[in-house]
């Protein structure tokens, strides 16, 4: 009998329990044990993962919180998702990278105000926001 005939079977005989980790320990599985071919699936991923959340000491609940956030983002799920730059590093690159930390260290590691970019290029901070305003609709 494959996984997923015997969770069903599983599932029939007995009452509906009330969390995955009980349904688990029922079997002698461990919730993690679930994910491979040929072992039970999960029967409710959102709920066997707020029942985790729940066990969670207060101290690490930022750090979950940090992580579901950075995977609801778009532009994170975009860089996580990007190619990896493989193209090795000329010496134009090097240079061009050791003149912008010169630049940098030069001007006590400040770089240039995000005002003064866009007042060079004739825009306001009300204008950036409009601009970024409007891309969302």
């Amino acid at each position: 009998m494959d996984g997923a005939a015997f969770h069903t079977e599983v599932a029939k005989e007995r009452a509906p329990l009330h969390n995955t980790s009980q349904l688990y320990a029922e079997v002698g599985l461990h919730p993690v044990q679930q994910r491979g071919e040929g072992r039970l699936p999960i029967v409710n991923e959102k709920q066997h993962a707020r029942e985790l959340i729940d066990q969670l000491p207060p101290h690490q609940l930022s750090a979950v919180v940090g992580l579901l956030e950075a995977m609801l983002d778009p532009v994170s799920r975009k860089l996580a998702a990007a190619p990896i730059d493989d193209e090795p590093e000329t010496e134009e690159d090097r240079q061009n990278a050791e003149q912008s930390k010169e630049w940098l260290r030069q001007r006590g590691g400040k770089g240039i105000p995000h005002e003064e970019v866009l007042q060079d290029l004739g825009l306001t901070m009300e204008d950036f926001r409009c601009m970024a305003h409007d891309e969302k609709d």
